[in-house]
């Protein structure tokens, strides 16, 4: 299973295009569009072809993944870049309260 994200690579990283509604990133509440992986359990991912990044991030239901991204870019509005880093649980799936 995955984490729930669309990635496209530039600029030697993979940059995060979308983030399923449902998915096990949304569930962590941290990943947002246009941040960018800069690492994955420890192991650098720039310039990585996208089949080795999707091979990393993938993974058996419930297991774990770590994360290091940054968020921001010099010339842009944000101008700060920010790095973060984030345990995801493969497949985890949020799901919205019921209400009887």
């Amino acid at each position: 299973r995955g984490v729930g994200v669309g990635l496209i690579i530039t600029q030697r990283h993979p940059h995060i295009i979308t983030v399923v509604e449902a998915g096990s990133a949304t569930a962590c509440g941290e990943i947002v569009e246009g941040d960018v992986i800069i690492g994955i359990d420890g192991t650098d991912v720039e310039e990585q072809d996208m089949k080795v990044v999707r091979g990393m991030l993938l993974g058996p239901t419930g297991s774990r993944v770590h994360l290091a991204l940054k968020r921001g870019q010099a010339g842009t509005a944000e101008e700060e870049e920010s790095h973060y880093e984030v345990t995801i649980i493969r497949g985890i799936k949020k799901t919205k309260p019921r209400f009887v």
